[in-house]
C-alpha cells in the first residue's frame, strides 16, 4: 500500500518549477501560493514566525532555534527542507514529526479546498505546513527557505525576525552567478521594520544586505559568534545570541546533535555522514575532520547531483586535509540516476559502499556531497547491524 508521503510526492512528480527556472522577473511569481493561502484564510499569518535564508547552516540554525523555543515552553513549529528519509521530517512541532494520520488529514483538506494542480511540490508542502501549524495553534514557527528567498514559497510569512546565515555561491543556475546576485535573492525575505540578524558575511553579500535593510527600515545586527573550528558549535553560539536578542533572556541549553551534520552512523566500522553539498560546507567539513580525526586513514565516499561541480567540492574538502597532511583516499559513492557515475579526470570511479566497508574496516568512512545519499547509507548500515 502506498504511503501518504509517496502519494504526495507522486502527485507532484512531473512538476518542479523551483529547480527548472531562473528567478528572473516575469518568469516566476508567488501568485499561485498567495492565492491558495488567501483561499485558506492566510494560515501563515495566524502565528509568529522567524524566517531563515542563507547558503549554509540554514537547517541547523532553524533546528537549534526551534529546540530553544520548545525548551522555553512555547508551542513551536519547524519547517525545513529537504528531508533525509521521510517527508514527515519537514514538518515538526515540539520536536515531533507530523504523523501519517495528520499529514493525510491536512492533504485531503488541501485537495478539497484548493486547486492543488496549480501548485508546485514545494508550494503544496509549504501550504500544508502553514495549515498544520495554524490548526495546532503554534506560538511560533521557525521557517527555513527552500531555495533563495525573494521568490521562495515561504516568503509569504510576516516574520517577527529574519535570520541570514552565511551566503556564498550555490545554485548559480537559478539564483545568479555572483555572491551579490545570490545575496539579493536571499535578502528578499527582509520585510519592512523587521529585525534582521546575520552571520558575518563576505563584502559582496553584506553590502547587498545593508542596502536592503536601509530601503526597508529594517534594523540589522551582525552577530559574531566565538570562533570555532567546529561549525556546529559556531552555529549553536550564533543561535544562542539571536535567541537572547529576540526574547531578552539567556538561551536555554539544548542538544547540539543534528542528523546528517557530521553524524556518526557506526562505531565499527567508523562511518560518518555530513550533508555538505557546496564549497563553503566542504571547507567547514574539512576543518572538522582535521580537528577530530586527523590521525585516521580517511576514506571519502562522495557524490553530488550531476548539476553541481564535483570537482569544486573535492578541491574544497581535500585542500584542507592536504594542508594538515591527513591520510585520505577518495572514491565515488555509487548513487544511481541523477548523480555522477564516474569522474575520470580526477581518477575517481564508482565503488560499492558496502563492499568498501568490509574491505577497509579500520578506516574512517566519510559519506558526503548530498543529503540524498543519506537514505542509501542509512539502509546499508541498518542491514549490516541486523
Amino acid at each position: 500500500m502506498i504511503s501518504i508521503s509517496e502519494e504526495i510526492q507522486n502527485f507532484f512528480s512531473i512538476k518542479n518549477f523551483e529547480k527548472s527556472r531562473r528567478f528572473a522577473a516575469g518568469q516566476y511569481t508567488l501568485d499561485n501560493i498567495k492565492r491558495t493561502l488567501s483561499d485558506l484564510g492566510n494560515p501563515q499569518l495566524k502565528f509568529k514566525t522567524i524566517h531563515i535564508a542563507g547558503t549554509i547552516a540554514k537547517g541547523s540554525t532553524a533546528t537549534y532555534l526551534q529546540r530553544m523555543l520548545v525548551k522555553h515552553g512555547l508551542n513551536t513549529g519547524l519547517y525545513t527542507s529537504p528531508h533525509l528519509v521521510s517527508l514527515h521530517e519537514r514538518i515538526i512541532i515540539n520536536n515531533q514529526m507530523i504523523s501519517d494520520e495528520q499529514l493525510q488529514t491536512i492533504w485531503q483538506e488541501l485537495k478539497q479546498r484548493t486547486d492543488v494542480d496549480s501548485l508546485s511540490f514545494f508550494d503544496a508542502l509549504t501550504v500544508l505546513a502553514f495549515l498544520f501549524f495554524e490548526k495546532q495553534k503554534v506560538d511560533y514557527a521557525i521557517i527555513e527557505t527552500g531555495l533563495g528567498g525573494r521568490l521562495d514559497s515561504t516568503n509569504t510569512v510576516n516574520p517577527q525576525a529574519v535570520i541570514l546565515t552565511p551566503i556564498g555561491l550555490d545554485h548559480q543556475n537559478i539564483l545568479g552567478d555572483t555572491i551579490a546576485e545570490i545575496a539579493f535573492e536571499k535578502s528578499g525575505i527582509i520585510k519592512d521594520n523587521t529585525s534582521v540578524f546575520s552571520f558575518p558575511q563576505v563584502e559582496q553579500a553584506i553590502s547587498v544586505i545593508q542596502k536592503t535593510c536601509h530601503e526597508r527600515n529594517a534594523p540589522l545586527e551582525i552577530i559574531h559568534p566565538p570562533g570555532s573550528q567546529d561549525y556546529r558549535m559556531e552555529n549553536l553560539n550564533f543561535c544562542s545570541q539571536v535567541y537572547s536578542r529576540i526574547f531578552n533572556m539567556p538561551a536555554p541549553e539544548i542538544d547540539p546533535t543534528i542528523r546528517a551534520r557530521f553524524e556518526k552512523l557506526s562505531e565499527k566500522p567508523l562511518v560518518i555522514f555530513d550533508s555538505a553539498h557546496n564549497v563553503p560546507g566542504m571547507l567547514n567539513l574539512g576543518q572538522l575532520l582535521v580537528q577530530y580525526y586527523r590521525n585516521y586513514n580517511i576514506m571519502i565516499h562522495i557524490n553530488c547531483l550531476a548539476e553541481r561541480s564535483l570537482s569544486d567540492l573535492l578541491v574544497a574538502l581535500t585542500s584542507t586535509l592536504k594542508k594538515s597532511q591527513c591520510s585520505f583516499e577518495t572514491v565515488l559513492f555509487d548513487a544511481g540516476p541523477g548523480f555522477y557515475t564516474n569522474f575520470e579526470q580526477e581518477g575517481l570511479y564508482s565503488q560499492n559502499f558496502d563492499a568498501m566497508l568490509k574491505t577497509y574496516p579500520e578506516h574512517l568512512h566519510l559519506v558526503t556531497g548530498s543529503m540524498r545519499l543519506y537514505q542509501a547509507v542509512d539502509r546499508i548500515m541498518k542491514q549490516q547491524s541486523a
